[in-house]
Parts: C-alpha cells; structure tokens; sequence
C-alpha cells in the first residue's frame, strides 16, 4: 500500500440488491464511491446509492467519503457495522486497484456487494 495520499475509486460494478425475503425483484446501483486516505492509520470512506423496490437507499460509512472513518488492517480488509448497516470489505490488486464492499442494511434486509476501481 502506498505510504500517504489519497485515493478515489469509482464504482466498477455490483450485484443487484436483493433482500433476505425475496418478496420483491431485484434492485439496482444508482451510483457509488470510496476513496482511501493512506498513511501510517489507513482508512477507507465510501458512498453508494441503491434503489429497491421504489425506494432509494444510501450506504455511507460515518465519515462518507468526505472523511474516511474505516481502519484498514494489516490484510486490507475494514468493516464498520451500526444499527442501520453492515459494512464489510477489501483492497485488492497491485497499488490497490480495486476495493470490494459488501453492505446489508437494517431493518429492510436490503444486500449485495459493490467494486469499485481506482481512478485513472
């Protein structure tokens, strides 16, 4: 990982949002980001917007991406769970160039995982 900086990644792709019940059909992904904020404390901040079922929702960590709030460990993964959400992820890939997030969502049950890539 890089020593210092910080760095946007722009939603690559995701699975559609689905809940636990299957009482509604698949949702999609609006549009997303997180970027990383490197350094001797990694963090990660992401923003994401999804529609399920009519309804829009959005899946921040605390900070968004204003303000990255996630620590990232020494294996690169970060997870952030409050009463409202499940946050879970990853970096992958030389620099890192991807980072991958899983999300659930309280009290809908509204899920999936979204990939993000690095910025050109």
């Amino acid at each position: 990982m890089p020593a210092s900086g910080t760095t946007t990644y722009t939603l690559y792709e995701g699975t559609q949002p689905t809940n636990y019940q299957g009482t509604a059909p698949f949702g999609t992904i609006t549009d997303g980001n997180l970027v990383v904020a490197f350094g001797s404390a990694p963090k990660v901040g992401v923003n994401a917007n999804i529609m399920f079922n009519g309804q829009a929702y959005n899946i921040a960590s605390a900070g968004g991406t204003a303000k990255p709030s996630m620590a990232i460990n020494a294996a690169g993964s970060f997870a952030e769970v409050t009463a409202s959400q499940r946050l879970s992820g990853f970096l992958a890939g030389p620099g890192p160039s991807f980072a991958g997030l899983s999300y659930a969502l309280n009290p809908s049950g509204v899920s999936g995982v979204l990939v993000f890539q690095k910025g050109q």
